[in-house]
């Protein structure tokens, strides 16, 4: 969707928790997310979050993620690299 849309001009935001989720922020990142539009209370987490993670850092993390069988895998690895 984010290829597609940035393909077309089209900036890609997400709202809600999933926005806020330090386990998140790096694949988010790496996928190109132009805007992460959290609760008022999550602003200032979400913008460290984000800060914590260089590009290369989050792509690598990504692509180790998506290289897992399940979504355990996936779940105990996101946990394990998460800097909240």
């Amino acid at each position: 969707v984010i290829q597609a849309a940035h393909a077309a001009d089209i900036p890609v935001g997400m709202c809600g928790e999933a926005a806020a989720d330090p386990r998140l922020i790096p694949l988010l990142m790496s996928w190109g997310l132009d805007e992460f539009s959290v609760g008022a209370s999550q602003v200032l987490p979400t913008r460290a979050g984000i800060h914590r993670w260089r590009a290369e850092e989050a792509g690598q993390a990504a692509r180790e993620a998506m290289s897992l069988s399940t979504s355990s895998g996936v779940q105990g690895y996101l946990e394990a690299i998460a800097r909240p």
